[in-house]
């Protein structure tokens, strides 16, 4: 888990137990697609951004849909993807650290702004691939944080259901 900005860890006294365009229109594949998708496949999807580049790196950023969520690694400064924004873009099916992306090859095109989807809610120990770049929201008992010599801090959370690392960049 990574939270994008101090909002996005609200910190509560005990643990306890979108809106975003539609995928399948002509030429777009669902984002479920484009994860499924053979790797240097070459695709077209639609969402919306809940993840701007330079939160967690200048060349990353994630847009979602009803169907999932999926890393955008930019080769170039694309314009465009500020958080909320629509977008569609084209590029081609990749990996990164592990993660399922789309590499932007093509022109973003923006035709306005979206509701942010609205987060999942997740058990800690729940949480699997199939969450990989998609809002969530978990609560849990804090344990194990760890500061990295870059200052990025660490922690685990766990509600029971086992534990949920969370990575915060060291600009938060």
């Amino acid at each position: 888990v990574m939270p994008r900005d101090p909002g996005d860890v609200i910190r509560v006294e005990a643990p306890s137990p979108g809106g975003s365009p539609p995928p399948g229109a002509e030429g777009v594949a669902s984002i479920a697609e484009a994860r499924a998708a053979a790797r240097d496949t070459e695709l077209r999807i639609r969402g919306v951004v809940t993840l701007p580049p330079g939160i967690v790196d200048d060349g990353i950023a994630a847009i979602q849909d009803s169907t999932g969520a999926i890393v955008l690694p930019l080769l170039q400064d694309v314009g465009g993807l500020g958080l909320g924004a629509r977008v569609e873009v084209s590029g081609e099916r990749s990996t990164l650290s592990g993660m399922e992306t789309l590499r932007v090859t093509g022109a973003v095109t923006s035709p306005g702004t979206g509701a942010q989807p609205a987060p999942r809610q997740v058990r800690t120990g729940d949480v699997s691939e199939a969450d990989e770049a998609v809002l969530v929201v978990a609560r849990g008992a804090v344990a194990s944080a760890r500061r990295a010599s870059s200052g990025t801090v660490s922690f685990e959370i766990d509600d029971g259901s086992g534990p949920l690392r969370v990575s915060l960049a060291a600009s938060l």
